[in-house]
């Protein structure tokens, strides 16, 4: 029986563990993603030498 108990309690901690990230994803900002980049463009002061490098990386990766 104390067996049974276990096995049950893991079974709702897994449940509730799957729940809780799909609540999470679901009312995660994904509109926010962009903070590094967004950062790297307006508050890092690059070069123009930086910034060109910058864009060939970006379209390479885009």
């Amino acid at each position: 029986m104390k067996t049974t108990h276990i096995v049950l309690a893991a079974l709702l901690a897994a449940l509730a563990g799957c729940l809780g990230a799909i609540a999470a994803d679901r009312w995660a900002n994904h509109e926010a993603g962009s903070g590094l980049h967004d950062f790297v463009h307006d508050e890092l002061t690059l070069t123009a030498d930086q910034e060109q490098r910058l864009d060939a990386l970006e379209a390479r990766f885009a």
